[in-house]
């Protein structure tokens, strides 16, 4: 069965992942690729391939993967998207609701 969206929910929502994907990719403070260039010299030096050091590398480096996955995909959705950018109905902020437009849903 078919399920009727809302494109501008959709919209909104690629952006906001679009967002924190940037931003918790910011956050490692380093590269995909430096990221790979230091595994890759923890290897020249022998590191063993069972340490922790190891490990976190590894599971920093697919983090950081992930993270530019969900960018790059929701960035290409939206660039492909055509909508009308002067509508309400895609305006995104770039700082959080008011608390007087969201508490009235909360409470």
């Amino acid at each position: 069965e078919w399920a009727e969206i809302n494109i501008a929910w959709m919209i909104r929502t690629l952006h906001c992942m679009h967002t924190l994907a940037s931003v918790q990719k910011q956050r490692y403070g380093t590269s995909v690729a430096s990221q790979e260039k230091q595994i890759l010299e923890m290897r020249a030096n022998n590191s063993r391939v069972d340490s922790f050091e190891w490990n976190a590398a590894h599971l920093k480096l697919g983090e950081m993967q992930s993270q530019e996955v969900i960018e790059n995909f929701t960035l290409l959705f939206l660039e492909s998207m055509e909508m009308d950018d002067n509508s309400e109905d895609f305006f995104v902020r770039n700082e959080p609701c008011p608390w007087e437009y969201s508490k009235e849903l909360l409470l």
